[in-house]
C-alpha cells in the first residue's frame, strides 16, 4: 500500500514539472509576461484537476 502511494506521489511530481515546464517554455515563447509564476499555477492545477 505505502508503495503504491509513493508512486502515485511520484508520479504527480513529474507530472507537475513536466506541465509546468512545458507551459513556461510556451508562455516565454509567446512573450507572455509572469511566465514563471503563470507555469506555477498551471503545474499546481494539475494536482486539483485530475
Amino acid at each position: 500500500m505505502d508503495e503504491q502511494i509513493a508512486n502515485y506521489i511520484r508520479g504527480k511530481v513529474v507530472e507537475i514539472i513536466i506541465v509546468g515546464s512545458a507551459a513556461y517554455l510556451i508562455f516565454i515563447l509567446i512573450g507572455i509576461n509572469y511566465a514563471l509564476a503563470l507555469s506555477v499555477l498551471v503545474g499546481s492545477q494539475s494536482l486539483f484537476l485530475t
